[in-house]
């Protein structure tokens, strides 16, 4: 970085120029290139697009002039294969005390994948430290990271490795890059770059010293797919096992579906069918479809056969794809056609087909940032997928057009010797078998609109799904409509708008559910988006499960939902609340972990009769919100009631009243408060709505930050009031005469589990209840625990 230049980084000696986002990024001069973010919660990037690599190992100098203030962090991601929003990178999260971590991760649409986590050195203001990036390979994909001082030797061994097998691997050549967000507390923390080299290489990261070299033919097993790395706060391994791992015992009755197949046929495992809901159909009440290995292009209809079974042939990968290859393009000017394109779907951007969005501040489906979030049309060249754009004129690179007026679809990436693929079905699965089972498939690259409510959906009672992955879909990718629902090992990934929703929901059972990278195409967070949302349901369990990484709220209970048990999951790096239960009454959250959201970690807001207990909260931009509004169920014209109940329902009444809050520990907030309790109505005071706060210990990291300790209602019609002590607080309330509070180093290990110092503390929690341990079982009952327990 030997140049000058005012804006942007110009040139680089080899390798074209540097692309810079927002377009007046970055400066080069003195000898480094500094970047800084917008502003807090922004990125900056810079991409060098003339750049192509695919098998590559790529670094760059780093150097922060001053470390992040406050409760500020710095993520640093330097990239692969692609851009900002679809590559592989190593990012380095770093904090105000110069701790850092190192991240191994895949991006795709802006959502993440990390595959690891580790501590990352200890960095000190105006010290340079190289940054490395290495992926080679397409099936699998073998990655690695590393972080060391720079201008030292560099270490022979990787910070972390990961190997990617899914579906959604990066597997085209791309552009190399840097990237830098600051965290949307706090300050922006300006960051130097120098000394960008990215080279080819055939030899994968590995740790393992290499064998001497034996001549053979044979070609090398990937690694199986995990179920879920490890992220920030994680302790759960959740979700779907992959496509092609699992094994179902096959009756000698059931009907067999295979792309060879054909509907004419009897459907024995000699003569298979060739459609799922040809067989559905075949198979009668009680009977069993078996699904051979490949990819169907089907929308399914599970027949209205009562007690159906579908399940993946054993060892054989099935998938149900929505999109299908597209030929025939056209060179005109700087971008591609290809005419007669007639595929069209709704982009309704709400629940009613038709209908405009709504006109309400802070309540629009629609991001003015992403006008195209409920169009469902979805391109991808080489399996990276495109960005859809409102104009002709619009499209440039990694972008597509759907001009239906002239039944064309535009291209800005040259498809020539590439494989271009778009989505042409909405739906994959309709089920509307009674007490059903569907099990061991995959479901990827649906145009689902949004009034359609899911990719796959049901409003049929008792249906099971086991072992089901749901990605890469337009908008929602499953949707319950009907009682006594059970999700067993179920994964729902970087789907549209969220990844499972569920209304009337009721008896509703999910269990190791993987959430993770929903709401890729970014509608704001309410009135819906991010991970799983239930309305209008009773008696719902949630529990061993992990919502990862979702662009808005973790897992949300609204408009009267009715005894839910939410226990042993973790919500982590959400850009919302990690929990939401609202306008609802009754849950049990217990033994889960909140970790890294960008809001509040736990709200309960117009609901009562929630027990908080034993949950582990740090790092979000909040910590335990509980607050009531002007909403009340008495008034019958508001939204939000559940009409098969008598009006108005007195056990939903939407008031915050009897809330316990017990062994928590909450610690690192970013926001204003640890626990704020407040009624904007100015009708209850705090101690009417929280019964119960004991046994809990708090963490902020100075005497100032956050704010306050607390905010309270202190008294009917007064508002609330922050305090920002915790003797102040106490007095005040009364409560939390048995808890803690540490100001200073964080009482939590980067595991986020108690350190040694703060271990012995849980002799001072409350004994876990009889309620409580029954809930979650893992808490055995008189114990005495403070946070979540561990693994």
């Amino acid at each position: 970085m030997d140049r000058t230049v005012a804006t942007g980084w110009g040139t680089a000696t080899t390798g074209g120029a540097y692309t810079a986002s927002p377009a007046t990024a970055g400066s080069v001069g003195g000898g480094t290139a500094p970047l800084v973010s917008p502003a807090p919660g922004g990125t900056a990037a810079m991409t060098l697009n003339s750049v192509k690599a695919l098998d590559a190992v790529s670094r760059i100098d780093v150097t922060l002039p001053t470390l992040p203030s406050g409760s500020s962090r710095a993520y640093i991601r330097h990239f692969l294969r692609g851009t900002s929003a679809t590559s592989y990178a190593t990012m380095v999260m770093v904090g105000p005390d110069g701790s850092s971590s190192v991240i191994l991760e895949r991006l795709r649409n802006g959502a993440e994948t990390k595959f690891s986590e580790v501590p990352g050195p200890k960095l000190t203001a105006g010290k340079a430290f190289s940054l490395q990036i290495s992926a080679v390979g397409t099936n699998p994909v073998r990655l690695g990271a590393k972080v060391w001082a720079a201008g030292t030797s560099e270490p022979s061994t990787w910070s972390a490795l990961a190997t990617d097998a899914a579906a959604e691997r990066v597997t085209a050549a791309g552009p190399a890059g840097v990237t830098l967000y600051a965290s949307k507390s706090g300050s922006v923390t300006p960051v130097r770059f120098d000394n960008l080299l990215t080279a080819s290489t055939t030899t994968a990261p590995s740790n393992t010293p290499a064998p001497s070299p034996t001549p053979t033919t044979s070609t090398p097993t990937p690694s199986p797919t995990p179920v879920l790395t490890d992220y920030p706060g994680q302790r759960l391994q959740a979700g779907a096992i992959a496509p092609g791992n699992q094994s179902y015992s096959v009756p000698a009755t059931a009907k067999f579906v295979a792309t060879t197949g054909s509907d004419a046929n009897t459907g024995t495992q000699a003569s298979p069918l060739r459609t799922i809901s040809a067989a559905t159909k075949a198979a009668g009440a009680g009977g069993t479809v078996v699904v051979r290995g490949g990819v169907y292009h089907e929308q399914v209809l599970i027949y209205p056969h009562d007690r159906l079974t579908v399940e993946a042939y054993p060892g054989e990968a099935v998938w149900l794809d929505g999109s299908e290859p597209v030929s025939g393009w056209a060179k005109s000017g700087s971008v591609w056609v290809r005419s007669g394109w007639t595929t069209s779907f709704d982009a309704s951007p709400t629940y009613t087909k038709g209908a405009p969005d709504g006109t309400t501040a802070s309540w629009q489906w629609i991001n003015p940032k992403y006008p195209m979030a409920s169009h469902p049309d979805q391109m991808w060249v080489d399996g990276a997928a495109l960005t859809q754009v409102a104009s002709r004129d619009a499209v440039t690179t990694g972008t597509f057009y759907v001009d239906e007026s002239a039944d064309q679809l535009v291209l800005g990436s040259d498809p020539t010797g590439r494989k271009v693929e778009a989505s042409t079905l909405a739906e994959a699965m309709s089920i509307r078998s009674k007490d059903s089972l569907i099990r061991g498939i995959g479901v990827r690259r649906y145009a689902t609109s949004v009034p359609m409510m899911g990719t796959v959906s049901t409003y049929f009672t008792g249906v099971t799904l086991e072992n089901v992955t749901i990605a890469d879909n337009a908008t929602t990718g499953l949707f319950i409509g009907a009682a006594d629902a059970t999700l067993r090992n179920v994964t729902v990934r970087n789907n549209g708008l969220m990844g499972i929703g569920g209304n009337k929901a009721d008896g509703l059972t999910a269990r190791s559910v993987l959430s993770v990278g929903n709401n890729s195409q970014h509608f704001n967070n309410a009135p819906v988006s991010g991970a799983f949302k239930i309305t209008t349901s009773r008696n719902v369990t949630v529990t061993d499960s992990a919502f990862i990484n979702n662009s808005g709220h973790g897992p949300w209970f609204d408009e009267s939902v009715y005894n839910v048990t939410f226990t042993h999951n973790d919500a982590t790096g959400n850009l919302g609340k990690g929990l939401v239960f609202e306008l609802s009454d009754r849950i049990i959250a217990a033994d889960n972990t909140f970790i890294h959201n960008a809001d509040d970690g736990v709200a309960i807001m117009n609901s009562g009769n929630a027990t908080i207990w034993n949950n582990t909260i740090a790092g979000n931009g909040g910590g335990i919100d509980i607050t009531e509004d002007s909403r009340r169920a008495s008034d019958l014209s508001l939204p939000g009631h559940d009409k098969r109940q008598p009006l108005p329902d007195p056990t939903v009444p939407w008031i915050v009243t009897n809330v316990s809050v017990a062994n928590n520990v909450v610690s690192q907030s970013a926001g204003e408060y640890l626990l704020r309790v407040a009624d904007w109505s100015r009708e209850f005071t705090g101690g009417q709505m929280v019964s119960q706060s004991e046994g809990n210990l708090f963490h902020r990291a100075s005497a100032t930050a956050p704010t306050y300790v607390t905010v309270w209602s202190p008294q009917a019609g007064a508002g609330s009031k922050g305090y920002p002590t915790w003797d102040a607080y106490r007095a005040a309330t009364g409560l939390d005469a048995s808890s803690l509070l540490v100001t200073g180093t964080s009482p939590l290990t980067s595991a986020y589990q108690l350190n040694s110092q703060y271990a012995s503390r849980a002799s001072s929690s409350l004994p876990v209840t009889a309620q409580v341990a029954a809930a979650a079982p893992r808490l055995a009952q008189g114990s005495r625990i403070l946070g979540a327990g561990a693994r």
